[in-house]
């Protein structure tokens, strides 16, 4: 049974855009903040079963507070100046902040009146620099769009129960093309290739071990890094009066996959956690 009390969210937005002389030269700003406060109360209740006794003896019953403070900060700044005929430019800076504080607080009660009480605070902090700049053109039958985005990630958790800050730092390139051909009869052949990423979220990885049963304990990798996906697609088009049909393909391969792991301890409970092991492709 899960319980969320009273959740309290605000989200701001500011933004500003300024236009030059020349029509579509132009330069925006933005700036969004929000912000969530977030009261979880879960309860739980594990009976002894079998196909004759549904709900038997009560083995354990758990209660789970969990007390979420999130903040999302983001700063955008465009500029676009048009160059030539159809010539587009276009750049960019982007900073994020994703901060996240959670309190976790347990406490099981058993049939002989014993019980067992766990707690967890941590903070995650997220800082992303980022610049961009893409050209685009279209010369006779042909359009490209051309970009190249950079990033630089800050990331830190600070485990205040095991005393522990983990750091990663790192930069990423991730360029992205795109052409279109106009054939005669009017119909369209697409290529585009993009570069990609996933984050791990903040419970992938805190390393602290908590409980989802009797049975099973779920515990974050502080190391876990982003998986990064190379994707490529190759499209056609066909234009009728008033309608078109299109067809489309694509390769996907991921790299620095991020994979669940299961392993039984001594105690026979699966620890259930992730790691980057594996690639695959569509």
């Amino acid at each position: 049974d899960k319980n969320i009390i009273n959740p309290d969210i605000y989200s701001i937005t500011f933004s500003d855009l300024h236009k030059f002389g020349k029509s579509g030269h132009e330069l925006s700003t933005s700036l969004f903040f929000s912000t969530s406060k977030m009261l979880k109360n879960e309860t739980s209740i594990q009976y002894n079963s079998d196909t004759d006794n549904l709900f038997g003896d009560i083995i354990e019953t758990g209660s789970l507070i969990t007390d979420n403070n999130d903040e999302n900060y983001k700063f955008d700044l465009d500029y676009t100046l048009p160059l030539r005929e159809n010539g587009i430019l276009e750049a960019g800076f982007q900073w994020r902040l994703t901060g996240t504080e959670s309190n976790f607080n347990s406490e099981y009660l058993y049939p002989d009146e014993s019980t067992e009480n766990d707690e967890d605070h941590s903070k995650f902090t997220r800082q992303i620099f980022a610049g961009y700049t893409t050209y685009s053109d279209k010369i006779g039958r042909f359009e490209y769009k051309v970009g190249l985005r950079t990033e630089y990630t800050d990331r830190i958790l600070e485990q205040f129960t095991l005393n522990e800050d983990y750091v990663y730092e790192h930069i990423d390139l991730y360029p992205s093309a795109y052409i279109s051909y106009t054939l005669e009869n009017k119909d369209q052949i697409q290529i585009n290739y993009s570069k990609r990423l996933n984050r791990p979220r903040h419970h992938f990885l805190n390393p602290y071990v908590m409980f989802s049963d009797g049975f099973t304990m779920m515990q974050g990798n502080p190391e876990l890094e982003p998986e990064y996906a190379h994707v490529a697609e190759l499209n056609y088009i066909k234009k009728f009066k008033n309608s078109f049909l299109s067809v489309e393909t694509f390769f996907r391969k991921t790299n620095n996959k991020m994979t669940r792991l299961g392993e039984i301890n001594d105690e026979g409970i699966l620890v259930l956690s992730m790691d980057n092991l594996d690639s695959d492709q569509s």
